[in-house]
């Protein structure tokens, strides 16, 4: 067996548990800075699974290029860490006292 395709199991194994807890999580939880880090897992699960389709040409990426990187690439990296951010903000702003 490809150690790629070992790896792909692996991570989407372990992904859709880190997923579906985060679902249970977002479904008891309804403060905004939860939604927001559950949503960067989602996210990056989802990445996950078109880098798949993408490396096992089910997918063709027909996203532009920006620099010689796909816009994809650019989005996955980033809307994960924008999302995790943005509820550590709003969890560190929020008064609870």
């Amino acid at each position: 067996m490809d150690s790629m395709i070992l790896l792909y199991i692996i991570k989407l194994i372990i992904g859709g548990v880190i997923s579906f807890s985060a679902i249970m999580i977002m479904s008891k939880t309804r403060a905004l800075e939860w939604m927001l880090i559950v949503s960067g897992f989602l996210i990056s699960y989802i990445a996950l699974v078109l880098n798949m389709c993408f490396y096992f040409n089910i997918l063709a990426d027909i996203f532009p290029r920006i620099a010689g990187i796909s816009l994809f690439t650019i989005l996955e990296m980033l809307l994960p860490a924008i999302c995790f951010v943005a509820g550590f903000i709003v969890k560190f702003t929020k008064k609870n006292i």
